[in-house]
């Protein structure tokens, strides 16, 4: 009979309700958030079974008079020997289940253990590292880094510029003279054609000297047709020339750098999600919670050498607590870190 109540008992807890002991008081199961066991370290959220005075819930009575499908005289007087044979001397002991000693409730392992399927993790939280050590350190990388590559590559571009200035001014008197007209021309014209007054000026065809009456009519014909076709080749050329320039390519936009990780500041409560060990791991759990609520502000702080991923906070812990009950039913794991 003693073992069947502690099991109607144990069911109630196990399902987050309270059980009222006439005469005893009311043990409820109550959600506790994470705290600081010692400075490196930090207890997860966890459940545990609270005792109160007042009975203003189901009696025990009314619980085993549903179980047992009896009536009310018959189920007070299960309940009257089962109280008299685990209450005694102030001292209420359920078998399974724990020991309720001055208003203290100790429960059993293993059935803490059911109230805490994920188990109690304890986070260690690494030293910080002293700033001041960090920023000689860095700096004296940077120094060698910078006389490293004074050594290695200034010697090298003074002397590249120095060869390529000497080559350029071997190479310019050799190119002038290429490049430069023949003294037997004039602006790309013989200097017969030019004695004779027969060079062709630009755009217009070459006029012979003493041309026959009879042949004058054909040689007229002959050199209109030589500049018609010379003006069409001209102009095919040009076309060819504007189809062969590239067209500009687009500026590709810049990839806007990754955001660092925000900073706590003292005084402040925040809502915890959760503590991951890399800050990768914490922007992709952030970024999942704005695609599921985007109106959040969700953060990511550096927690010891962990990051911490924090959906709301405020200075008032009143309303962070409000956040929490307003959001357990889809984050039942959440819990406050206050920042001193």
């Amino acid at each position: 009979m003693v073992a069947e109540v502690n099991k109607i008992i144990a069911g109630e807890l196990l399902c987050h309700r309270s059980v009222v002991i006439p005469g005893v008081g009311t043990l409820y199961v109550a959600h506790r958030n994470a705290r600081r066991l010692s400075r490196q370290k930090i207890a997860a959220p966890r459940n545990e079974v609270d005792f109160r005075p007042s009975e203003e819930d189901v009696s025990l009575v009314e619980l085993i008079r549903r179980a047992g499908g009896c009536d009310e005289a018959q189920a007070q007087a299960i309940f009257d020997r089962w109280l008299a044979k685990t209450y005694e001397g102030g001292v209420l002991t359920l078998d399974g289940i724990g020991t309720l000693r001055h208003r203290a409730f100790t429960p059993e392992p293993a059935f803490a253990a059911q109230l805490n399927p994920q188990g109690e993790e304890v986070v260690t939280l690494q030293p910080r590292m002293n700033r001041v050590v960090v920023g000689i350190a860095v700096a004296a990388i940077a120094v060698a880094l910078g006389v490293f590559g004074y050594i290695e590559f200034w010697p090298k571009s003074i002397s590249r510029l120095v060869a390529q200035s000497e080559r350029t001014q071997t190479k310019t008197p050799a190119a002038e003279r290429k490049n430069a007209p023949s003294e037997s021309t004039v602006d790309g014209v013989s200097a017969a054609a030019a004695a004779t007054d027969t060079a062709p000026v630009a755009g217009k065809p070459a006029v012979e000297p003493a041309a026959s009456p009879a042949k004058s009519d054909g040689s007229a014909t002959a050199a209109h047709s030589e500049a018609e076709a010379s003006g069409s080749a001209a102009a095919v050329h040009t076309q060819s020339e504007a189809a062969a320039v590239p067209e500009p390519q687009a500026i590709q936009p810049a990839v806007a750098p990754h955001p660092v990780s925000d900073r706590m500041q003292s005084g402040w409560c925040y809502v915890v999600f959760g503590v991951f060990s890399t800050e990768e791991n914490a922007a992709r759990c952030r970024e999942q919670l704005l695609r599921g609520e985007s109106s959040l502000a969700v953060g990511v702080y550096p927690f010891g050498a962990k990051y911490m991923v924090a959906p709301f906070a405020a200075p008032d812990r009143e309303a962070c607590d409000l956040f929490v009950r307003e959001h357990r039913s889809t984050w039942p794991d959440l819990w406050i870190y206050a920042k001193k």
